[in-house]
């Protein structure tokens, strides 16, 4: 089995080196190797240059990270494609050896392997957390080869991201329902001191318009239109990329961030405002509101601005301190009608709420959509 290895660089003279001799003293002799520069002018070149006979070189201006990953998936040739960037390094060198074993074996279109940071730390912690680590796609891509075939069924990295983009591509792998299989099995050495750690700006508002691309279930996934609205929150994330301790900030307050989030989409976009007029056209004078998830208190809270009666909030597993939360067994106060803002499972939640009464129903859904 041919295992293409990419790694892409750019003035990265002082780590380049120990990269390509982890590659090239391997003792599986059925890959290639592709090293993608990005015209670099520190004395990269130079490093690279003795090792041309080991591997294949091109050195040019490119658009930013996504686009060298995608230069070197043009060239490739392997069935499986690992992204070695300049600074990581294999473990030893029977690690081609060993993954080709388990590849020839596996079925899956990715499959991740551990890594170590120049830390020290462990990146997958056991079988839970790299299921886990799928699941929120945050695989760690040095360690992780992917079927050729994908990026050919699921198109290559975009290059809108400067930096997340290896994040975005695990989302999008996962959302189109992508094989995956993993082993706890150390294979690389990760360097923590990359453009990620240094550009918290950019990584922390990509991952934001990132997650709202694939994680709220809108209808569109249209680029432009993400970051038109990240451009409305910029103002907020490098105010707060400032503060020393921003991974643990955004750790511990990511869905309070997230719903903020989307509240700027929805006031730019006035939904709040369009919805009640409706429900004003419609002569209706209460409105229930279904969910009390993140979109549920913000529609909540823009009824209330836009003075509309709100005098029920209904949700199955809800708790509020300041709130009373109906469950849908119990006898619900009067209202007209009832607006829906779960965006998932919409055609049960009406069968099941026309059983239990005759109101009109407003779909939250319905207003994202158009």
């Amino acid at each position: 089995m041919l295992i293409t290895v990419i790694t892409i660089c750019k003035n990265c003279v002082n780590n380049i080196e120990k990269t390509i001799k982890s590659v090239v003293i391997q003792k599986y002799d059925n890959y290639e190797y592709w090293v993608i520069d990005g015209n670099s002018n520190d004395g990269t070149i130079e490093k690279i240059k003795p090792y041309e006979k080991s591997l294949n070189f091109i050195s040019e201006k490119d658009d930013g990270i996504s686009d060298a990953f995608n230069k070197g998936i043009d060239r490739a040739t392997g069935e499986y494609l690992i992204f070695l960037n300049g600074g990581d390094v294999f473990t030893n060198d029977g690690v081609l050896q060993r993954v080709s074993d388990t590849l020839k074996n596996s079925k899956a279109d990715i499959v991740t392997f551990n890594e170590i940071t120049n830390k020290g730390d462990i990146w997958l912690k056991n079988d839970n957390d790299a299921l886990y680590q799928w699941r929120m796609s945050l695989i760690p891509h040095q360690s992780t080869f992917i079927s050729k075939k994908i990026f050919e069924q699921i198109g290559k990295y975009n290059i809108s991201y400067k930096v997340r983009m290896d994040y975005e591509f695990f989302k999008k792998c996962y959302y189109f329902g992508c094989s995956f299989e993993y082993s706890l099995e150390p294979i690389v050495i990760y360097d923590l001191d990359g453009i990620s750690a240094k550009d918290t700006v950019s990584f922390e508002k990509e991952g934001l318009s990132i997650r709202l691309l694939y994680d709220s279930k809108f209808s569109y996934n249209d680029i432009d239109l993400l970051s038109s609205i990240v451009e409305v929150y910029e103002q907020k994330i490098p105010s707060m990329c400032e503060v020393e301790n921003i991974p643990r900030l955004i750790r511990e307050q990511k869905s309070n961030l997230y719903r903020k989030y989307l509240e700027k989409y929805i006031r730019k976009m006035q939904l709040g405002e369009i919805i009640s007029d409706v429900i004003r056209e419609d002569d209706i004078y209460s409105v229930a509101v279904y969910g009390w998830g993140g979109l549920g208190q913000i529609i909540y809270n823009e009824f209330r601005l836009n003075e509309v009666n709100v005098p029920a909030v209904v949700d199955k597993r809800a708790k509020s301190a300041y709130i009373k939360i109906y469950d849908f067994d119990d006898d619900w106060p009067l209202f007209d009608a009832i607006c829906i803002t779960v965006l998932g499972d919409v055609n049960s939640i009406i069968d099941m709420l026309s059983k239990k009464g005759n109101w009109k129903i407003y779909n939250l859904c319905a207003f994202l959509d158009s």
